[in-house]
């Protein structure tokens, strides 16, 4: 019988090939996977970024508005005048003009509310005249 030639391969090399081969493939996997990932989270970002400066916009532009009250919209209110107040605290309470005890500033009116029985200084545009 001859004896074969001695080998520098051992029998398990094709295994550690193949395992060596996995570790790469897995790693490759592993920096494709978290590239993608950081994508996503830049464009969320992005996304995030744009809006921020678009609600900063928004708000800017809705700061800018000003509703401007046409002079004859306002009502013209006399002593003895019955009217109901329509914001502020004393919203849905109803009053009576009257002469006022100071000097009033242009578009205020003194109202002797009804419920309490006690005089306020009430801008003109919170109030209606009362119909009932």
């Amino acid at each position: 019988m001859q004896a074969s030639p001695p080998t520098d391969e051992r029998p398990d090399a094709e295994l550690f090939d193949w395992l060596g081969s996995a570790v790469w493939f897995s790693a490759l996997l592993l920096v494709l996977f978290l590239v993608a990932v950081a994508m996503l989270v830049r464009a969320t970002f992005r996304r995030q970024r744009q809006q921020t400066e678009l609600i900063t916009e928004l708000r800017s532009e809705v700061a800018n508005l000003r509703a401007e009250r046409e002079p004859e919209s306002e009502p013209e209110f006399r002593l003895g005048d019955r009217v109901v107040v329509l914001e502020g605290t004393h919203a849905g309470d109803h009053g009576t003009i009257v002469a006022p005890d100071i000097g009033l500033q242009p578009g205020y009116v003194c109202v002797q509310l009804a419920q309490e029985g006690a005089k306020r200084y009430i801008p003109t545009g919170k109030l209606l005249p009362d119909t009932r």
